[in-house]
């Protein structure tokens, strides 16, 4: 779980705009953000959910004694902790990235796995079921964009 969240997080983090999306920056993306049909409405519900960290503990990849809504909203706030941080504290003081992600990595998975370990390809076809679902959602809404203007 650790290596995926990291991977995500050095994706989002090297794509300004990516990052502007993530965090509804308002100064970057402008209004734009308020409309109900804007290309990003999707990415409310592509953040970490309760269902979604309830599945990874069905699987086998989560541990079953955390609280999934807590645990969802504490890796939430540390996505977006990493996303904006820079509005916080200057970049020179930053630990170099690549020891801050593997310091995270092994957080997570020493705080997520199950003890006995964790079931990878279980967590991998969830991750897979939910980039399919995700590109499914923008084509959707690309194609009713098309329809509509």
């Amino acid at each position: 779980m650790g290596g995926f969240y990291v991977q995500i997080c050095r994706a989002v983090g090297s794509r300004p705009l990516s990052a502007s999306m993530m965090r509804r920056d308002r100064r970057v993306v402008g209004n734009y953000l308020r409309k109900t049909d804007n290309p990003f409405a999707w990415m409310k519900s592509a953040s970490i959910t309760v269902d979604f960290i309830r599945v990874l503990q069905a699987v086998g990849v989560v541990r079953q004694d955390l609280d999934p809504e807590v645990t969802a909203h504490l890796l939430e706030t540390l996505s977006y902790g990493q996303l904006t941080i820079g509005d916080f504290k200057s970049p020179d003081q930053f630990p170099p990235f690549p020891v801050v992600m593997e310091a995270l990595a092994s957080m997570l998975d020493r705080w997520l796995s199950p003890e006995d370990g964790s079931n990878s390809e279980a967590g991998k076809e969830v991750f897979r079921q939910n980039f399919v679902a995700a590109k499914e959602r923008l084509e959707q809404m690309r194609l009713a964009r098309g329809q509509a203007g």
